[in-house]
């Protein structure tokens, strides 16, 4: 409703509809903000595109939190939109640790 009443679709707060979205799991909201011509480059208050926020939030939320959000399949879903993975030297580095999270987190506890 709002993007359709002319809402800027990149409008910001510090951080865009779409890092929000990105930031809680909702991947039905990202790509229709995507679709409706998001920017995945936008930056937020921090200076942090849209995956490199995403990949704050994964790093910073409690496992449960990082399971319920699926950061690995949004993290899938914003690189195959097409966002940057070189925006900073450690970026894939720090994909790479997400994945990680979840391979250690299904480890069974000894």
């Amino acid at each position: 409703f709002l993007l359709d009443s002319g809402v800027d679709v990149n409008a910001s707060d510090g951080m865009t509809a779409l890092h929000n979205a990105c930031a809680g799991g909702h991947i039905a909201l990202a790509d229709l903000l995507i679709v409706r011509g998001a920017n995945l480059e936008a930056l937020n208050e921090y200076g942090g595109t849209v995956l490199s926020s995403t990949l704050w939030f994964a790093y910073n939320v409690n496992d449960q939190e990082f399971t319920a959000r699926d950061f690995p399949r949004m993290i899938e879903f914003l690189i195959a939109a097409g966002a940057r993975t070189d925006f900073y030297a450690e970026l894939k580095d720090e994909i790479a640790g997400v994945y990680e999270r979840v391979s250690l987190s299904s480890k069974p506890r000894q």
